[in-house]
């Protein structure tokens, strides 16, 4: 593989003292601009996974704890332009249940460098709610800090437990009536067949009295 051609900055001074003249000096930028080109690829292909990601995600600056970027599938979930997110904290958009829980949230966030809720409901602005999972992520960014909120729509999940719910209640109730019509006929059963049971006795009695009466004439 052929290595690019090096890249250098070209500095010009006049000279001030002296014959009058010019110093040009060259500076070799070359791993400056590659390094430079691998973090722009970097940041392309981070965009390009923010805007076409299927979770919701918000980034927040570490030491304001307000909202830089909003990604397209949050603000298409809620029904908000970005303007509703940017320059807010969690709470002010009732992501957290209020500003003291933000700050509980946030310290927990810097003593573990993550924080994760189960089931999180948010609001659109129609009002409906949509239960989602949030993780919380603190990392540098360049040179800075940064929070990163995921957000998973588990509305899905959560219609699929209450039908496996509601089936498992038919289910058990199914069994219940299944247990109650074998008892119910077991003693509808059982009534009927103690007399039949209590006269086979006689019957077999009366029978050998017959044998008995025959066998002597």
């Amino acid at each position: 593989v052929d290595e690019p051609e090096p890249w250098y900055v070209m500095h010009a001074q006049r000279v001030c003292q002296g014959p009058p003249g010019i110093i040009l000096s060259h500076v070799d930028i070359t791993q400056r601009r590659k390094e430079q080109g691998k973090l722009e690829v970097s940041e392309i292909r981070f965009r390009r996974l923010f805007e076409a990601a299927h979770d919701g995600i918000l980034i927040l600056d570490a030491a304001t704890r307000r909202i830089t970027h909003v990604n397209p599938f949050l603000m298409q979930l809620l029904g908000y332009s970005a303007e509703h997110f940017l320059g807010r904290e969690l709470w002010e958009i009732g992501f957290l249940r209020d500003k003291q829980a933000s700050v509980s949230a946030m310290q927990q966030l810097d003593d573990q460098g993550f924080i994760r809720y189960e089931s999180l409901p948010l609001e659109d602005s129609e009002g409906r709610k949509h239960p989602v999972e949030m993780v919380a992520n603190k990392y540098d960014e360049d040179d800075h800090c940064v929070i990163q909120c995921n957000f998973r729509d588990i509305s899905e999940r959560r219609r699929l437990e209450k039908q496996l719910q509601s089936q498992a209640s038919e289910l058990s109730d199914l069994h219940r009536r299944k247990d109650e019509f074998l008892a119910m006929l077991s003693h509808e059963l059982r009534s009927p067949l103690a007399p039949i049971a209590n006269a086979v006795p006689v019957s077999y009695t009366h029978l050998r009295a017959h044998e008995t009466k025959a066998n002597l004439v």
